[in-house]
């Protein structure tokens, strides 16, 4: 009786490989499983949220990587959907529920780097994703300790920020079309078995 969200995949749309995901929350009601819901989305947008956070000036990149420890944004589209060198120590981590604070030699800055890593939630599918910031080391230590508590503080509100995020677009995109709630669902699902098709639905 728990959500459950599939490993990110591809999917050939007009011709471009689109990558998705799916995610399928139960309905539940007064302890009785009555049956799910599920949708199917693009990650485009969660894509180029990732993407366009650039901690310190620029200099820095995000990276959001699956339950599997795949790459679903990184600034290296060609490692989109490969595991990350480092993913078996990562869901290690995150399935434990804590972040990770590491520096070492960055081969996509080709310098060392300040990485700091935290799971992301998504509803109860105890799978969580695992958002990441990476910056340069000579740039943060290049900066004052008030700017850099300042620097690192942002870089944790940022990933706070993206990780509500994740869960509003999952939330919205699952919930939102049958009526905002599981037990609305199950009471549109129900009167419908029964016969009754006059049911009305808030969107």
């Amino acid at each position: 009786k728990q959500d459950v969200i599939l490993e990110p995949y591809s999917y050939p749309y007009n011709g471009v490989d689109v990558l998705l995901t799916s995610i399928a929350v139960p309905i539940v009601v007064d302890g009785t499983f009555l049956g799910s819901v599920t949708a199917d989305f693009s990650l485009d947008t969660l894509q180029q949220l990732i993407n366009a956070i650039k901690p310190y000036k620029g200099t820095g990149y995000a990276e959001l990587l699956s339950q599997s420890g795949a790459y679903i944004a990184y600034p290296d589209k060609a490692l989109i959907t490969k595991p990350a060198v480092n993913a078996e120590r990562l869901l290690k981590s995150v399935s434990q529920g804590v972040s990770v604070r590491t520096s070492a030699e960055n081969t996509l800055l080709k310098t060392a780097s300040y990485d700091l890593t935290i799971p992301v939630t998504i509803g109860n599918t105890g799978t969580p994703w695992i958002l990441g910031l990476s910056a340069p080391i000579d740039v943060v230590l290049a900066e004052t300790e008030r700017q850099r508590n300042i620097a690192l503080l942002l870089m944790v509100v940022s990933i706070i920020v993206v990780s509500a995020a994740l869960g509003l677009i999952f939330t919205r995109k699952v919930l939102r079309p049958i009526g905002g709630e599981p037990a609305e669902a199950a009471r549109v699902a129900l009167s419908v078995a029964n016969g009754q098709l006059t049911n009305t639905i808030h969107v």
